[in-house]
């Protein structure tokens, strides 16, 4: 399944907290995908399985390798697979392989993937990156079983989302294979330990901070810096850096922003925005800077009122330039001010010239 097909996941691939009590679901774009493939019972043909890394193995292997079975001991149903779900003899595919006793035990049964598939409709109005681009229909898939956790030690899990084309009624297979071949058509990992506090703690621990997080061997804090809430022109919004000028550590000076060509300054406070690539965070210090010099500038009313000023001569300069340029592509002539002033001077001489000077001398 391409990346771009999930929604989303719960619990967040490579989360870590108390997931003992939850279990794990999948979110997809394609609001029939569930259903998109007949089985006997009519129910959906995938599943969500959670199982703890020592609990299946897994390998990739092309289509061709899957259907021609050469291992005696694994059961597979290869005939209960559809032409279009096959593909090419040479497109890899994930699979897995548990025992068969674990599979009963932890497959959803006959009945129960009609309760655990569904499709939803979520408002997206309040969102504000390309989901509003989508209707708002989305399916779901739920897995039957809790994430597998221990007490003292995180316990690693996958989640696989499955074929269960083959296997109708897990638990009244008929096969003597000691194992079961699975086709994972997504999978994503999960850290579980039963005994860490559940909630708010345990997801804030889960985070990969790294740049925000709070301690003494965090450099970017200890010199001063700071996280800040961060909203873009564009609406999206995330945490950015800022240090303020009467922190009493060094500060690199910046030679030139590059945004103008005459002095390097930047032409607005967007402009002094620096990234830093090694973190991967913004750092709003010289764009605050900038800002902040621009409203003490404008809250002196002289420099204000120069400010006015040259923008409404700018204004009227420019209008006269669209004006003319508009007259000079209908006309062919030229209507600029220098234009205009040379055509004046050109009559002038024409009318002293033919002595109908009206009275000048």
């Amino acid at each position: 399944m391409n990346e771009a097909d999930v929604y989303s996941v719960s619990p967040g691939n490579a989360a870590s907290g108390n997931f003992a009590n939850e279990l794990p679901h999948i979110t997809l774009e394609n609001k029939t995908f569930p259903w998109e493939h007949r089985t006997a019972s009519g129910e959906p043909w995938v599943a969500l399985l959670a199982l703890a890394e020592t609990e299946f193995e897994q390998k990739d292997m092309t289509i061709a390798q899957l259907l021609r079975g050469s291992d005696e001991d694994i059961y597979f149903p290869a005939s209960a697979q559809p032409r279009e779900y096959l593909e090419d003899d040479s497109d890899l595919c994930h699979v897995i392989d548990i025992e068969k006793t674990l599979f009963q035990k932890i497959a959803p049964r006959k009945g129960e993937r009609s309760l655990l598939t569904h499709g939803k409709f979520l408002n997206l109005m309040q969102k504000t990156d390309e989901t509003l681009k989508k209707d708002g229909y989305f399916a779901t898939v739920i897995g039957n079983r809790f994430v597998p956790s221990a007490v003292s030690d995180t316990v690693k899990s996958t989640v696989h989302l499955v074929s269960m084309l083959g296997y109708e009624e897990p638990e009244a297979l008929s096969t003597s294979c000691p194992k079961i071949r699975l086709v994972s058509l997504y999978r994503w990992s999960v850290f579980s330990k039963s005994n860490e506090e559940a909630g708010f703690t345990a997801l804030m621990r889960g985070i990969d901070c790294d740049v925000m997080k709070i301690g003494k061997e965090n450099e970017l804090l200890r010199h001063g810096y700071v996280p800040k809430r961060h909203l873009f022109r564009s609406g999206e919004n995330t945490v950015s850096l800022y240090r303020g000028p009467l922190s009493p550590y060094p500060v690199p000076k910046i030679e030139a922003f590059g945004h103008d060509k005459t002095n390097g300054m930047p032409v607005s406070a967007d402009g002094a925005l620096l990234f830093n690539r090694e973190k991967a965070v913004f750092d709003v210090s010289y764009s605050t800077a900038w800002q902040i010099g621009r409203l003490l500038a404008i809250q002196n009313k002289a420099i204000a009122s120069s400010i006015v000023k040259w923008r409404k001569n700018v204004e009227i300069t420019v209008k006269r330039k669209c004006a003319s340029g508009f007259l000079a592509m209908k006309t062919g002539e030229d209507y600029s001010p220098e234009g205009l002033a040379r055509k004046a001077v050109e009559a002038f001489v024409q009318i002293r010239k033919s002595g109908k000077n009206g009275g000048l001398g």
